[in-house]
């Protein structure tokens, strides 16, 4: 399930969008980023500079995460909670805006999990620890943001 709000999509009428070039190129962002992750913390650990493996609870929680989330874009009406009440007059772009949110979250938390890599492994690449707490500010606050943006957008077209 989807989460955005408190209106179940369950009687919506039953719809599917073709994924647009956009939508691809957002999910192949999200690819690249996780991809990225696990190449910059994987250097550093065979050659000896990463001691503990605590790096690989969170990159295996940063893959599921991943792909569950990457599902949402394809996800049907009826499992996705929004934060307006869906009828046919408004169920494609109320459907639109929840993929595209969730192709969007995709990349943000992937640019956590490459945030996170910059935290196990910033002695290696020569990043400080003050560095990557401003990176990780920077990305809640891009959450933050987008979140507004898609409920803004969620409620103008109800």
């Amino acid at each position: 399930m989807f989460n955005l709000g408190f209106y179940s999509g369950r009687k919506a009428p039953a719809i599917r969008l073709a994924p647009t070039l956009l939508d691809r190129v957002m999910e192949l962002v999200a690819l690249l980023l996780l991809i990225a992750a696990w190449v910059l913390i994987l250097i550093p650990y065979f050659r000896g500079k990463i001691e503990n493996d605590n790096w690989l609870i969170s990159m295996i929680v940063s893959t599921g995460i991943f792909a569950w989330v990457a599902w949402t874009g394809y996800m049907p009406v009826r499992y996705i909670n929004f934060p307006v009440r869906v009828h046919e007059g408004n169920v494609v772009i109320q459907y639109l805006y929840a993929t595209r949110f969730g192709r969007v979250l995709n990349i943000i938390l992937q640019l956590c999990c490459v945030s996170s890599v910059l935290y196990f492994a910033g002695g290696y690449y020569g990043v400080s620890y003050e560095t990557v707490k401003w990176i990780f500010l920077a990305v809640a606050g891009l959450f933050l943001g987008t979140m507004i943006v898609y409920y803004i957008w969620a409620l103008q077209r109800r």
